[in-house]
């Protein structure tokens, strides 16, 4: 599993019922969360994604990011927030994009519709994968 899942099993999980000794001190010691936010913003958007981790984001989606993208200063925005970042992928993604967004920082990749099939197939250990479809809008598309 991948950085996204264990973030998303965080969401809508309190600490549980604590009983014994240190009882009372751990019980509220976590929020119970009704939702993770999960910001869409552009790979060059640093000031997007500072606003976005110290507004308490959990995830940042980076829209037109390529291997050769500079993500130097997004990722010194981030810092410490704890929030972790994934990718969007589209047609253009070439052999070894999800390795190399895996080595650039990576947590997660949305794969869009266009997206071609061989990405599904790279094998990038500990990097989850979001396939996201196109909702059918008449009965033939339903077929």
């Amino acid at each position: 599993m991948g950085k996204l899942i264990d973030k998303v099993r965080e969401v809508g999980q309190s600490g549980g019922a604590v009983f014994g000794f240190l009882g009372r001190s751990q019980a509220g010691a976590r929020k119970l969360r009704p939702a993770a936010i999960l910001v869409t913003l552009k790979a060059g958007d640093v000031a997007g994604a500072e606003a976005a981790a110290k507004a308490g984001a959990d995830a940042l989606l980076l829209g037109g990011w390529a291997p050769a993208t500079d993500l130097g200063a997004l990722k010194a925005a981030l810092g410490t927030s704890g929030a972790i970042w994934g990718v969007e992928i589209g047609a253009n993604a070439a052999e070894g994009t999800l390795k190399a967004a895996r080595e650039a920082g990576a947590s997660f990749a949305v794969l869009t519709p266009t997206a071609p099939a061989h990405v599904i197939f790279e094998e990038v250990e500990h990097f989850d994968r979001v396939i996201t479809i196109d909702v059918p809008r008449d009965d033939l598309a339903l077929l």
